[in-house]
């Protein structure tokens, strides 16, 4: 998805605003409006008309945080278990997870 950077940061801004903590939701959203005010500097454009056009690129931009943001909790869940040695070949550990596991 290349954009230029300002459109990147207008597109992390509209996530931190709907996905972010919600006691920083005001601020997060003043920041939006922040960036889609500089880049419609000197048009006749609204701002709710830049977000419209947006909106498709931000389905992408939300979807692509998410999903990378599932990757990072899987591997650092695969290194826990690594650790434990519940991902190890020792043969005793293949049993308690044969025993443990729900078929």
């Amino acid at each position: 998805m290349p954009h230029n950077q300002k459109i990147e940061e207008i597109l992390e801004a509209w996530y931190e605003w709907d996905r972010g903590d919600p006691s920083a939701r005001g601020e997060s959203k003043k920041q939006l409006y922040q960036l889609v005010d500089a880049v419609r500097a000197g048009t006749d454009f609204e701002a709710e008309q830049i977000l419209d056009h947006l909106w498709d690129d931000y389905l992408e931009y939300r979807a692509s945080r998410r999903r990378n943001e599932r990757v990072q909790v899987a591997r650092s869940a695969r290194r826990k278990l690594h650790r434990s040695g519940l991902l190890s070949g020792n043969p005793d550990v293949r049993v308690l997870r044969l025993l443990t596991s729900e078929h």
